[in-house]
């Protein structure tokens, strides 16, 4: 797998303002097979400074600890920079590369090259920051990732049956995981498992930017026999801590499950002792730690953004409480 393959050129060129020219490193043929058929070895010049790319080809990520020794071994025959190349690495392992100062480059992702200096540094062209929201199966798969197993690894089909969407759907939020770093998936055949990258309140922090609020849509609607949805909104959040619950209960139900009801039901302008609140939420509402209410972080999602002081206390007591 060469630079190019991984776009590391445009990806240096959009990012640096600088044109940029690859060669081949001659002397990686005295590298030890071990090297030689790991990585391709292309060598470039950037703000006056040598330095050697060391692509890795393998599916196999290897260990900070890892690479470090085998760049070393590449550092005896070049005497420049060494940086090391690969088209996707775990949170984790890029926070290990960071805190050992190990400079790396991720193709339109990341790059952390410490020992360049100011000359990088006053260069430098950030990409405007545009944060993508996760789509809602993304977000529903995040959720029941973080409360609804005991495992940290989950295939495919796992979330098929317990989530209902399609496998297509499932690999398409896998792929949004993975792209900003708060997961990674492998194959096992033709099998595909989800793993976090870290433990699930610091998954749980580093998602919350691509995160929004499920509740798409709101109706008063005279009190019925029939069960509507769980309990949500601020009557779920008196579920999960002191806060008192408001006069008109919320209940939070699926568009699916709210089309089916709609027509049946006598939609009121205004809240009163005689009416429920119904949430229609962009995915299927789910109870993961108390019977007939909403899990606690879809909850906290639909919330969050209030600006009665009392109501986000309890929202982020909720939060710290949770045993994940």
């Amino acid at each position: 797998m060469s630079t190019q393959s991984l776009q590391l050129g445009p990806y240096l060129q959009e990012t640096l303002d600088v044109p940029i020219s690859f060669r081949n490193w001659r002397e990686s043929s005295s590298l030890p097979v071990l090297l030689k058929t790991r990585y391709s070895f292309q060598c470039c010049r950037l703000y006056d400074k040598q330095i050697l790319f060391m692509t890795d080809g393998k599916g196999v990520e290897e260990t900070p600890k890892a690479i470090r020794k085998q760049m070393s071994i590449v550092q005896n025959k070049w005497e420049h920079e060494v940086v090391y190349v690969r088209n996707s690495i775990t949170a984790y392992n890029r926070k290990r590369f960071i805190k050992h100062r190990i400079p790396f480059v991720v193709p339109n992702n990341q790059m952390y090259l410490p020992n360049i200096g100011i000359d990088l540094r006053e260069f430098y062209k950030s990409k405007p920051n545009k944060t993508e929201l996760f789509s809602p199966s993304t977000q529903a798969v995040l959720i029941h990732s973080l409360l609804g197993r005991s495992s940290n690894s989950l295939h495919t089909s796992t979330f098929v049956e317990e989530l209902g969407y399609s496998t297509m759907t499932i690999h398409r939020a896998f792929d949004e995981l993975e792209g900003c770093g708060i997961a990674h998936s492998k194959r096992i055949g033709r099998k595909r498992s989800l793993l976090l990258d870290g433990g699930p309140s610091e998954i749980w922090q580093h998602a919350i930017p691509f995160l929004k609020n499920p509740v798409k849509s709101g109706y008063y609607i005279q009190k019925t026999k029939e069960k509507t949805g769980l309990v949500s909104g601020i009557s779920a959040l008196a579920r999960y801590s002191m806060i008192d619950g408001p006069l008109s209960k919320i209940f939070a139900v699926n568009r699916n499950q709210w089309n089916d009801i709609k027509d049946n039901l006598e939609v009121v302008p205004l809240p009163d002792e005689s009416t429920v609140e119904i949430e229609v939420w962009s995915y299927e509402p789910k109870m993961y730690l108390k019977i007939n209410v909403v899990d606690p972080l879809s909850l906290y999602l639909s919330l969050h953004n209030n600006t009665d002081e009392r109501i986000v206390m309890a929202l982020e007591q909720m939060v710290e409480k949770l045993k994940w």
